[in-house]
């Protein structure tokens, strides 16, 4: 969708907007888990469900509809086709009358370990589970979740029929259709990534029904339209044609140009991302890094996931912060670091506050200050972070830069982007060489 006024709507355990509204979308999440704006909708929601987080959530996306119908002026010019992006990871269990069995168990979850370890064993080890997805199995994956569902909450996992991730609920609910596409099928683990298609052979030793996945098309595929029910409570058009779309990091770089080898993103976001397009497919020696379908047909892509980069910065800010959660916080924030030398007079933060994705797999390593010192103030420690995400993204960056093709141009996105001295930390921490060009391009996803 487009809208002239940017509203959208969404629920936290299923994440999904307009593609163009979702960095305004993200910050009103922002604001209201910090405490700092609870809007009509959401004050009407919690109020009705009297205090229940789940309930007042559901309500809300049906406030927030009814809002987009009566507020939002649609522009039919950009409407021709709607493609659904965002939250790509989370499961979504649904039941045989479509509706969900459980809150989602999100991207960034880590509760999976145990399970990953047994999936690994049963692919035949790492090398195995290469053969089969060219992926290592990481605990955010849906295969894990699947499995831990089914160890965890029997009940729910026999009353599921289906599996969607966020936006293909999003686009049963639109269409009717239990759908989505090869970008986010190839981060559920269950994917054949080289073939683009469902690996029948790990759902067989797995003892995972195909029948619980959905169909998968290339990201512009048609995959569904406007039913009559959503046209008449959303003021789409019926018949609306349905795109693909595609998951968020993935849509996000294509947004950003990342569609072919040598040119490499970079995003700050909740998450940290260093991504590349290939022009061709790739193996992924040892599984350090992911490799997924992209969204145009016969192209991948190549990315290292950090898990706490803005997510890092936020949780500074809320744990720590002070008067920066009621003025502009982050350029506060900012401001206070930029008196920093580089280094942060010795202070040095490891970023794993959620354990760590790439390079390093492992959900339970965990973050820390290093060279703490009575001369260390908060806008060292404010520095720190700054760098110490950057340094992460360094090592995927690396790591990108060894396998693959040689880096001719950088480009960078995200919230993070927008901060002028996390630019220069990057320049600064030789992210890029000197006579590689960066570039900031606008939000994309």
């Amino acid at each position: 969708f487009f809208f002239k006024q940017k509203t959208a709507y969404e629920i936290k355990e299923c994440e999904w907007s307009s593609d163009v509204c979702s960095s305004d979308l993200e910050q009103v999440l922002r604001e209201i888990e910090s405490g700092t704006r609870r809007d009509g909708l959401w004050a009407k929601a919690f109020q009705k469900s009297r205090g229940n987080e789940e309930e007042a959530k559901a309500l809300y996306i049906e406030y927030r509809v009814q809002s987009i119908k009566d507020e939002a002026e649609l522009s039919t010019e950009l409407s021709e086709q709607y493609n659904p992006g965002r939250a790509a990871v989370d499961i979504k269990p649904i039941d045989k009358y479509d509706e969900v069995i459980r809150p989602a168990i999100l991207w960034n979850d880590q509760r999976t370990t145990e399970q990953c370890g047994i999936i690994l064993k049963k692919a035949g080890g790492l090398s195995g589970l290469l053969k089969l997805t060219n992926n290592q199995m990481l605990p955010g994956y849906t295969a894990g979740k699947l499995l831990w569902l089914r160890a965890n909450e029997p009940e729910n996992y026999e009353k599921m029929v289906h599996f969607l991730n966020p936006k293909d609920y999003i686009r049963m609910r639109l269409t009717g259709e239990r759908a989505t596409e090869v970008s986010d099928a190839s981060g559920t683990g269950l994917f054949d990534v080289e073939h683009r298609t469902w690996s029948v052979k790990l759902l067989s030793l797995l003892d995972i029904p195909l029948s619980l996945l959905p169909s998968c098309h290339e990201s512009a595929e048609v995959t569904g339209r406007i039913t009559r029910k959503t046209a008449e409570l959303t003021g789409l058009p019926e018949g609306l044609p349905v795109a693909g779309g595609g998951g968020d990091a993935v849509i996000q770089t294509t947004g950003m140009g990342l569609v072919r080898s040598g040119v490499l993103g970079t995003i700050i976001g909740t998450y940290g991302i260093a991504a590349m397009g290939l022009s061709g497919y790739h193996s992924n020696p040892e599984g350090l890094l992911q490799v997924f379908c992209n969204n145009t047909p016969s192209t991948w892509h190549v990315m290292g996931v950090t898990l706490n980069a803005g997510g890092a910065y936020r949780w500074f800010r809320d744990a720590l912060g002070g008067t920066e959660k009621h003025e502009d916080t982050y350029a506060l924030m900012d401001r206070a670091a930029k008196g920093v030398p580089p280094g942060s007079q010795g202070l040095i933060f490891l970023p794993y506050l959620t354990g760590e994705r790439c390079p390093y797999t492992d959900p339970a390593v965990r973050g820390a200050f290093i060279g703490l010192g009575l001369h260390h103030g908060k806008p060292e420690f404010t520095r720190s972070i700054l760098e110490g995400v950057v340094f992460s993204l360094k090592d995927v960056y690396a790591l990108i830069h060894s396998m693959y093709d040689s880096v001719t141009e950088i480009r960078t996105s995200g919230g993070g982007s927008l901060s002028p001295l996390w630019r220069q930390d990057r320049k600064s921490t030789r992210l890029n060489s000197s006579h590689i060009p960066l570039s900031r391009m606008p939000s994309s996803a």
